[in-house]
Parts: structure tokens; sequence; C-alpha cells
């Protein structure tokens, strides 16, 4: 009889070359740091600035990754220190759109004008001074598409400047401590007469469309709880709060008084005309369901990661929806519902406030996440501005590659 020696020295060993294959090394983690040491330069070299931090966060079947590369006049940033997020909010108003159809609270098929699912009452308010252009042809998937043809009052001078500004920059420089309201935004649209056009006829990104969607689901949770509630009640109630699924440091502010941080938190920075302003302040109440979350790159980390791999609130049939349901006109990001697909990296969301970008993803092929955040950006040169970014794409894939994914 031979000897089972060998073998069984063999099986030891393809198991043990299998572990280390898939574990974090050393030189996995100097090889990360290098990467993201180089795209800081990179940005540098492209704005022309000190640039304060590069921040990467990436998990991935190996274990987490996490480095802060510094500029001369910068400090590290931590993964647990808060910032705002930005319109990484926008993918969380669509999961809970989402999940309240999973409830049965509403179809994203519906129009706007229609009433909720066993109620009178209508998705959006039916007042003269509302009706803003296509308002009866809209629907909610539209809205969390971008395919609604609502002109965005924060974003766009196009059809309405206001001294070169827009107007909620306008109305937020002479009042900082206004609240906008989506019925202010819905009275100024009518007003003026403010559209891109016919629904699901143009792709436009609309700040304004998602401040509808977030009126939509004070309203839903306000019939169903036979009480007044609001988006930030629902996204704490169902999504990120102690009782939700996975549970989240991130809330949503509704308070323009509410303009400070926790503690430990990013401040951000803008370069604009020829000068450096820190944010540590700001107002972004008024920005309901598209920008007024706040949270940490770790938050982040766990709510896409759990999201996209079906392990939180939305189940298979939701998540195909949110990643697949492209409308007209895209872009090249292919904006589906609340939801930006990344080539070779998966699915999220990006932000730019408050003096930060940052950027979320989740690749369901690798089971590898990735949260960027970079405090700093050049509001003067709007070329600039896109190519940094772009950067936190191409961060995304040398911070992947670095490791061997």
């Amino acid at each position: 009889m031979k000897s089972l020696k060998p073998l069984i020295l063999s099986v030891i060993f393809a198991c043990t070359a299998t572990s280390c294959a898939t574990q974090k090394s050393v030189t996995d983690q100097k090889n990360f740091e290098n990467a993201v040491t180089q795209m800081h330069s990179r940005l540098e070299d492209l704005v022309k600035k000190d640039v304060p931090s590069f921040n990467v966060l990436m998990k991935t079947p190996k274990g987490e990754f996490f480095y802060s590369a510094v500029g001369k006049n910068g400090k590290p940033v931590t993964k647990n220190d808060w910032f705002r997020i930005a319109s990484n909010t926008k993918n969380f108003t669509a999961t809970a759109i989402l999940k309240m159809m999973q409830d049965g609270w509403l179809n994203i098929d519906d129009k706007i004008t229609q009433n909720i699912p066993g109620t009178n009452i209508s998705y959006t308010s039916d007042e003269p001074e509302l009706q803003f252009p296509h308002r009866d042809l809209i629907t909610i998937k539209e809205l969390l598409q971008h395919n609604a043809g609502v002109y965005d009052l924060s974003n766009d001078t196009s059809q309405l400047n206001i001294g070169g500004k827009t107007y909620t920059d306008f109305i937020l420089e002479k009042d900082p401590l206004h609240k906008i309201t989506t019925e202010e935004c819905l009275r100024i649209l009518k007003e003026k007469n403010l559209t891109y056009g016919v629904p699901n006829t143009v792709y436009h990104y609309s700040n304004v469309g998602y401040y509808i969607l977030g009126d939509i689901i004070s309203k839903v949770y306000s019939a169903k709880s036979a009480a007044k509630k609001s988006y930030a009640d629902y996204l704490h109630d169902y999504v990120t709060g102690p009782a939700a699924k996975v549970p989240l440091q991130v809330r949503f502010v509704d308070s323009p008084y509410d303009q400070e941080l926790p503690s430990p938190h990013v401040i951000g920075s803008i370069y604009f005309d020829g000068e450096l302003y820190a944010v540590e302040k700001e107002n972004i109440a008024g920005n309901v369901a598209g920008g007024n979350g706040i949270g940490t790159m770790e938050d982040l980390s766990k709510y896409i990661s759990t999201l996209f791999s079906g392990k939180n609130v939305l189940n298979r049939k939701s998540i195909e929806l949110m990643t697949k349901s492209y409308g007209v006109k895209q872009d090249r990001e292919k904006y589906a519902l609340g939801t930006v697909t990344f080539p070779g990296l998966g699915y999220g969301h990006h932000g730019t406030l408050a003096g930060c970008m940052s950027e979320m993803m989740y690749d369901p092929e690798t089971g590898v996440s990735v949260v960027i955040l970079i405090p700093f950006y050049d509001f003067s040169n709007m070329d600039i501005l896109i190519q940094s970014h772009d950067m936190m794409k191409t961060a995304a894939m040398e911070a992947r590659r670095s490791v061997g994914y």
C-alpha cells in the first residue's frame, strides 16, 4: 500500500496556496498606497494646485484597503470622518422608492399626478401655481432616470440666469438660512415655463426632479403612517436607522440651521476666482433627496456593497430595475434608477458639493467596492472640474489593478 503522506502534503499545500492568493498581503497594501499616491499627484498636475488629500477605501475578497495620500498643506482623512455625500444621496432615494414598490406602496410606472395606491391622495400637489410644464405626463420612473424633462434650478443657467447664477445659488447668497422647498422650485418652473422637453424624449440631470421624488416619499410614508412623515423619516426607519437591515450612520439634513458636520469631519475646499475657500458649514437642507445626505466613507462602502450584492433592503428584481432601467438619449454614464454604470467597475453614484468630490461603486462580478473622497475641486474651470471628476473612476480602476482586480 502506497503512503498517503505525499497526497496529504499536496492537499495542504494547495489549500495554503489558495488561501494566500485570496488574502491581503503587505505587497498588496504597498501597491495600493502607491496607486493612490500616483493618482493624487496626477490630480495636482491637472489642477496645478495643492490637493489636500486623495482618499480611497476599497474592500475586496482579499481584504480591506484604505489610504489617504496627503498634499503639502493637507492632513490625512480617515474612513470614519464625516462629509457631505452630495448626489450619492440620489441612490438612497432610488432605494427608498424601490423599497416602497416592493412593499406595494407605489408603482414607479405611475404618473406623478395619480393617487397613491389605496388612497385618494395624489403623489404631487394639484395646485394651479405648481402645474409646471409636462407635469401630467411624468412618471416616477422618469424622475429617477432624469428623463422627465424637469429643469434643474440648482445647476443650470441656460434658461434662467440671475446675475450669472443659478436660481438656488442666487437665493442662498441673499439668505444663507433659507430652505429651498420643492413647491418653491415648481412655482418658478411654472412661472417661467422652464422645461427640457417632453418626458422620455430627453435626458438631463435634474436635482429638482429628485426634490419631487423626496416629496413623493414623504407623502406616501405619511399616508401609510396616518401621520406627518418626512423623506428623512422614511430613510431612517427603513434604510439607514437602527431598525434597518444594514444600519448606517448616514443621515439626511432637513433644517437650514443644521450646517455643521459631526466630529471627526472633513473640511472641504473650493478654488474659485483665484481664491481657495475652506468649507466647514453649509446649508444643504434644500437638497432633499438629491444631495442632503451626510455620512462617512465606511458608511458608503457598507451601503453600496450590501445593496448591490442583494444583502440589503432590495430584492433581486428591484436591483435589476435599479441597474438596467435606462431611459432614452442617455449620456455616457448610462444613468438608470438613481444609479450610474461604471464600465468595468460596477454600479453606484457620485457627488460634488461643499468642497468635496466623492464616488461610491460596487462590482457584483468581483465583489469589489470602492469609495473615493477628494476634499477639493476647482470651480473656476468647468473643464478641469469634469476631468477631476472623471479621475475618480481612473483612480478606482488603478486601485483595483494594484491588488490584482
